[in-house]
């Protein structure tokens, strides 16, 4: 991989170098030769010079619902914990 996300990883919940890739786009080339090679979808051989990768936010979609839900379990105890305090001084 080649660009700016190809040497490191998403640093968001992913210890995979390839989800920087979807996670924030970029192109794809060669390293070794003058064409990437890979099987297509219809089963034939494919040569490309470079491959272009759409920006697929996931992992960061990921993290935001966690965090979403971390704060809704918080307040779900906050307020657990406030009716228990008011039940106990009755």
């Amino acid at each position: 991989m080649v660009g700016a996300h190809a040497e490191r990883d998403s640093g968001r919940g992913s210890g995979s170098v390839y989800a920087a890739i979807h996670e924030y786009g970029g192109t794809i080339e060669p390293r070794n030769g003058e064409f990437l090679v890979f099987q297509g979808a219809d089963g034939r051989l494919v040569f490309a010079r470079s491959v272009e990768i759409p920006e697929r936010p996931y992992v960061s979609t990921s993290t935001a619902d966690v965090f979403r839900k971390t704060q809704q379990a918080q307040r779900i105890a906050e307020l657990t914990v406030a009716e228990w305090i008011r039940r106990s001084e009755q």
